[in-house]
C-alpha cells in the first residue's frame, strides 16, 4: 500500500518539475510572469496530490491549441 502512495507522489513530483521547466521555457518566448507569480508552495503541492487532474487539463489545452479545435463548429 506504502508502495502505490510514494509512486503516486513520485509521479505527482515529476510532472510539477515538468510544468516549472515548461513555464521556464514559455517565459523565454511570452509573459507568463503573472502565472509564475501565483504559484506558491501550496499549488505545487496541490499539483502534486492532484497530478492526474492537473494532466487532463493540460493534455485538453494542448490538444485544442494543437488541432485548433473549435466548440462553435
Amino acid at each position: 500500500m506504502i508502495n502505490y502512495i510514494v509512486t503516486y507522489l513520485f509521479i505527482g513530483t515529476i510532472f510539477m518539475v515538468c510544468m516549472e521547466l515548461l513555464l521556464d521555457r514559455l517565459g523565454k518566448k511570452s509573459n507568463v510572469d503573472q502565472l509564475r507569480k501565483d504559484i506558491g508552495g501550496w499549488s505545487r503541492l496541490l499539483g502534486i496530490a492532484l497530478w492526474p487532474l492537473g494532466m487532463m487539463v493540460f493534455l485538453a489545452g494542448y490538444l485544442i491549441t494543437t488541432f485548433k479545435i473549435n466548440k462553435d463548429e
